[in-house]
């Protein structure tokens, strides 16, 4: 796909949490999180990551399965998450939460203020 794009600047990517752990890149903690940026940005470069998919995982690393769950209830869990949302590089990108939701249906405020709230712990844990 690179290969395809290359030089094209119009063409971005967007990582997925739930994605990237399916595909069994460890995005649980702060440390995996940023080897496995590192890797990226050394492969498709820090400016061609445009956005985030902000999502839980029903299902564990290397699974081969794309199935949310709600905020901080799955396999990346609320440290995963946590991670995720203050990852540094990831500052100024828009953030796109897929749900379930806490409803299991939809997005609602109440997940906005869970997403919110699992940045700032991301952040604190960031700081020390």
């Amino acid at each position: 796909l690179l290969e395809r794009v290359e030089g094209d600047a119009r063409v971005g990517f967007c990582l997925d949490s739930c994605h990237l752990l399916a595909s069994g890149f460890d995005v649980r903690s702060a440390e995996s999180l940023a080897a496995v940026m590192d890797d990226c940005v050394s492969t498709v470069g820090a400016d061609r990551v445009r956005c985030i998919h902000v999502n839980d995982s029903q299902t564990p690393l290397g699974s081969g399965r794309d199935r949310h769950a709600a905020l901080g209830t799955g396999e990346l869990g609320r440290q995963g998450c946590a991670a995720f949302l203050s990852e540094p590089r990831f500052e100024g990108l828009p953030a796109i939460f897929e749900g379930p939701g806490v409803d299991g249906k939809r997005v609602t405020k109440e997940d906005i203020d869970i997403m919110r709230a699992l940045r700032e712990e991301g952040l604190a844990a960031r700081r020390g």
